[in-house]
């Protein structure tokens, strides 16, 4: 899946908007199988792997945390 989000950053004085940048970005999202299989596909053994920065399972949060090595 790739999603096309936008950055935006706006700089108002008062209510006058003074400066804006927008950075439109392209990001690749992986399905947490699909991720995996990239990594070893690349050479890598997997380590281990979660869902997210507070130790949930690995298809149960909202990142998808992997710890790897070279084979």
């Amino acid at each position: 899946m790739v999603l096309f989000p936008q950055l935006i950053y706006r700089k108002y004085q008062g209510d006058q908007l003074m400066e804006e940048f927008v950075q439109h970005i392209k990001m690749k999202c992986y399905w947490p199988e699909e991720f995996k299989r990239l990594i070893e596909d690349a050479g890598f053994k997997i380590i281990a792997a979660w869902g997210g920065y507070q130790d949930e399972r690995y298809d149960q949060g909202k990142e998808l945390v992997v710890k790897f090595g070279l084979q």
